[in-house]
Order: C-alpha cells, then sequence, then structure tokens
C-alpha cells in the first residue's frame, strides 16, 4: 500500500493502525480527524510529507517516531498538544511550524530530528518553546 485516502467521516483512527507500513507514502487525511492516534504512522519509512487538518488538536505520542523520508509537516492553528516523541528518529525533517494554538510539546517530541534547519514558532511563547527545543534536538 502506497498511497491511502480515508473516509470523510472518520473521526479517529486506533493507536497504530499504520504503524510499520514501509511503502505508505501518502496519507490524505479527512478534515472529521480529531486526532491523530499513538504510533498512528510509526515506522512508515517511506511517507514524506503530511497535512494534518483543521480540527485535530493533539499529534500523540510517538505519532510520526521512525518515518525517516519525512520532510514536511503542515500542522493547522487547531493542534495544541504535540505528544511524546511525536516525531522522534525523522532524519529527513528539515522544517516545522508550530501553530499559535500549541500551548504543549511533550519530551522528545523532535529528538533525533537531525536534518532540522527551521522552526517557527509563535513569538509569545519562544523563549519557553526555544528552551524545550534546544533539548530535544540535541
Amino acid at each position: 500500500m502506497e498511497n491511502i485516502e480515508l473516509p470523510s467521516s472518520l473521526e479517529y483512527i486506533l493507536d497504530g493502525a499504520f504503524r510499520d507500513c514501509m511503502s505508505l507514502q501518502t496519507v490524505i487525511l479527512p478534515s472529521s480527524l480529531t486526532a491523530i492516534s499513538s504510533n498512528l504512522f510509526r515506522y512508515c519509512t517511506a511517507l514524506q510529507t503530511i497535512v494534518v487538518p483543521y480540527g485535530v488538536d493533539t499529534i500523540e505520542y510517538k505519532a510520526f517516531c521512525g518515518c525517516l523520508a519525512l520532510r514536511t509537516v503542515v500542522l493547522p492553528d487547531s493542534v495544541t498538544t504535540i505528544g511524546d516523541e511525536a516525531f522522534r528518529g525523522c532524519i529527513s525533517l528539515q522544517s516545522v511550524v508550530i501553530p499559535d494554538s500549541v500551548t504543549t510539546i511533550r519530551v522528545w517530541a523532535l529528538s533525533g530530528c537531525s536534518s532540522l534547519r527551521s522552526i517557527i514558532m509563535p513569538k509569545g511563547k519562544r523563549n519557553y518553546f526555544e528552551q524545550l527545543l534546544k533539548e530535544y534536538h540535541n
């Protein structure tokens, strides 16, 4: 399975539903989705781009952990929480835009993202997030 478009009525996907789908490259997520569940795309090593639809408020634990080819992540203004190790080990990830709506970034959310060159974050939360992300990126 390389490409998948999920039905528009889907609100939640069970934890780890696509875990280890190593040939998965493209996923179109429905706007009805409310969270990216734990381990949902963990070790989907061919996944390159993900657009999280507006309405999703949480990127859960290790949702994209080990997605080695992931280069681009687009998060909507509805996201408030980025979970523990959400993007850990995404070695091709180059840029992340953290929307103003994000209030919580959990431990090691971006650790091991060795190609990460740009993190755009809310101005009012910059000092807090910079310290947090400095620890994650090392």
